[in-house]
């Protein structure tokens, strides 16, 4: 059995902002309209439910409310991006430019770049993790997650809930 949420029917949204290192309309700070759509796949309690499909909701919610109306910055090598840490925010200088954006308005991230695929990594495996204490992994054998960017590109990818 598979419980789907659809990320843009259930409102699982988040509008950020980021770069590319590199050359192109991407090289410029330009936002994202991403939505996040999860399925859990498994045999059903013996009530028929893999999962209330509502903590499902609020996990997925709460993590995309972390990533709402934010600047992403990945972990790129020192090479193509350097960001430090001044007084008033991260001085970021990326592709000849420096940006200046306070603490609040950043949420770093630990992965090597921001395309939709790592994202979709990330998100899964920290989904993951916030699912962990109430997902009964003897029932639930995996979770599927598509991170979609606009325009018709995403992502997607499954990983084991058997750890």
């Amino acid at each position: 059995m598979k419980l789907n949420l659809a990320g843009k029917d259930a409102g699982l949204t988040f509008e950020s902002v980021h770069l590319v290192p590199g050359r192109g309309g991407c090289s410029r700070l330009h936002p994202h309209f991403h939505t996040v759509s999860v399925s859990l796949d498994g045999e059903p309690s013996d009530r028929g439910m893999l999962m209330h499909i509502y903590r499902l909701k609020e996990v997925v919610i709460r993590l995309c409310q972390e990533f709402d109306h934010m600047v992403l910055v990945a972990n790129y090598p020192p090479e193509v991006m350097t960001v430090d840490e001044e007084e008033t925010g991260y001085k970021i200088n990326v592709n000849g430019k420096t940006y200046l954006l306070p603490y609040s308005d950043v949420l770093r991230l630990p992965i090597g770049t921001l395309n939709v695929e790592d994202l979709c990594q990330y998100m899964a495996e920290n989904l993951l993790d916030r699912l962990d204490p109430i997902l009964d992994a003897r029932r639930i054998v995996s979770m599927t997650v598509e991170v979609d960017e606009g325009n018709g590109q995403s992502a997607s990818v499954t990983v084991s809930t058997r750890r």
